[in-house]
């Protein structure tokens, strides 16, 4: 496991960051008659880390009529300012690509 997690963009984040981002996340309430946050979605917004309203989308299941773009919007503001970015990440042959570029 750890290995897998070393590999994602949690890897950089401390246990107590994670556990912040999951208090504020549940701090937030779902609209009228709607379910909550389901911890899948907990794990899946701390590795992910979405930055975009399309990501939440994918993430959160029926994500607009269970919390609303404000709230969404709400949650994207917890992840960046609980996480820290993630580490960049090499795409293969990115380096290369770059130099042939540049010749």
């Amino acid at each position: 496991v750890l290995q897998y997690l070393e590999g994602t963009t949690v890897c950089n984040a401390t246990t107590d960051q994670v556990a912040a981002l999951y208090k504020r996340l549940s701090d937030i309430a779902p609209l009228e008659d709607q379910d909550g946050l389901k911890q899948t979605e907990l794990f899946n917004i701390a590795n992910v880390r979405p930055t975009t309203l399309v990501e939440m989308f994918a993430i959160i299941d029926h994500a607009e009529i269970r919390f609303g773009d404000d709230k969404l919007e709400e949650m994207l503001e917890a992840i960046q300012s609980e996480l820290a970015a993630p580490p960049e990440r090499e795409v293969e042959g990115a380096e290369e690509e770059a130099e042939a570029d540049g010749d």
